[in-house]
């Protein structure tokens, strides 16, 4: 004859998640690239409409970009980053300059460390 099953409940306690913190995630810079079809003005207004910068920022930027060639116009991660690169590209021509054909160049530049 077959002996009956007999059936135990076991009460097992179970270690609470640890808290782990979130990775931070990588930094990205905008990089604005200078040319010869874009006023300062030009740059300044972008900077003030695309980035939120205040006029004294954006004239730092601009005369940063005629004077080394390029300017970082901010830091942040890769998805507002691209954002803000296709606001740029958006951004269209200087209407100031009559040789102005289209919007400025702009990069995205992993900050390294």
């Amino acid at each position: 004859m077959d002996e009956p099953i007999q059936s135990t409940n076991v009460a097992t306690k179970t270690k609470p998640a640890e808290k782990t913190k979130p990775k931070p995630q990588p930094k990205y810079n905008v990089l604005l690239w200078d040319d010869d079809q874009h006023s300062y003005e030009y740059v300044i207004e972008m900077m003030q409409k695309v980035f939120g910068h205040s006029s004294g920022k954006s004239l730092r930027i601009a005369f940063e970009v005629d004077h080394n060639g390029l300017a970082i116009c901010l830091t942040t991660n890769l998805e507002h980053a691209e954002l803000k690169c296709q606001q740029i590209t958006s951004f269209g021509r200087d209407r100031l300059i009559a040789t102005s054909l289209g919007s400025m160049k702009s990069t995205i530049e992993r900050v390294e460390g």
